[in-house]
């Protein structure tokens, strides 16, 4: 194909065709001659927009989801239908059942016990629709080791015991899981592409050089046709990678805020290396008692 002629677009009130060669506008008006070999689409009057950007996602994150348990509104509305939906998923092939979404209004605040009463026969996690937290139900919690655990995001009763709540604890979890790969991102690259997005933002923090090899993969291959800008990729990575590396994230979690000189030394890194900072930061708590031992008391997550 030597370029794309788009016909009958609406442009700023008026109708046009457009001539696209190598990525490029090339040329714009009402009449416009397909030339040889070149793709024409009409637009039947539909208005032509730039490319649009989505500045903020998690494309791993929206791959998985997926192929996991709506938890939350207007999937499931109440606890009965939330036991339904769990007790209908079938385990991935380590035997792990995986919810996301979940709100509050459905069946209240959860821990392991009540997770336990929803489906106790294998091991569940639903992820908060926050993002900021995870519920891990019995078999889970035992499954991901949170008693000898050491993150600070791992929430424990007045007995020191794991109460099955972990905030801001995503990679450390991951650690703890058999180890999957990583979805591909076709799906995701198809329905922003069915949006006209054509560029996105990922901003998972702290992305291991496993991750950007495969985002990048991902891209290459056209999977993914997006352009694609990386908030975690790893400090020290050139200007000119591709995908690009963005402003480097700093996520202030809920569970306990950074020691300060450390904070201020990882944005001077930053800064030496050519990076702006981009920081995530604290909100109150979610529902529930706030971790124990996570480096401060309710007042500090604020």
């Amino acid at each position: 194909m030597s370029g794309l002629l788009i016909r009958n677009a609406e442009i700023d009130g008026r109708r046009c065709s457009v001539r696209i060669r190598g990525g490029l506008v090339e040329d714009l008006d009402p009449v416009l001659v397909r030339a040889p070999g070149e793709e024409e689409i009409d637009a039947a009057d539909g208005a032509l927009l730039p490319g649009l950007t989505d500045h903020h996602l998690h494309l791993f994150a929206l791959a998985a989801a997926s192929h996991s348990v709506r938890c939350g509104h207007p999937d499931v509305r109440d606890r009965a239908a939330l036991r339904a939906a769990l007790h209908r998923a079938t385990p991935d092939r380590y035997g792990w059942v995986r919810g996301v979404g979940y709100d509050e209004r459905v069946a209240g605040p959860l821990d392991a016990v009540g997770l336990d009463a929803l489906r106790a026969d294998v091991p569940v996690r639903l992820q908060h629709r926050s993002g900021a937290l995870w519920v891990l139900n019995s078999r889970a919690t035992e499954r991901a080791g949170l008693v000898p655990g050491r993150h600070p995001g791992i929430e424990r009763d007045a007995a020191g015991q794991p109460t099955g709540r972990l905030w801001r604890a995503d990679h450390w979890l991951r650690e703890q899981l058999p180890e999957a790969a990583a979805p591909s991102l076709a799906a995701v690259g198809r329905r922003l592409a069915g949006y006209g997005i054509t560029a996105v933002t990922d901003a998972t923090p702290c992305l291991t050089p496993r991750s950007v090899d495969k985002l990048a993969e991902e891209a290459r291959s056209g999977r993914l046709p997006q352009r694609l800008l990386l908030l975690g990729a790893p400090l020290g990575t050139p200007s000119t990678a591709r995908p690009m590396p963005g402003p480097w994230k700093i996520v202030l979690a809920d569970s306990g805020l950074p020691d300060f000189t450390g904070l201020t030394e990882e944005i001077e890194t930053a800064h030496r290396l050519g990076r702006p900072v981009a920081v995530h930061t604290v909100t109150a708590p979610l529902s529930g008692p706030a971790p124990r031992g996570a480096g401060g008391d309710r007042r500090a997550s604020r």
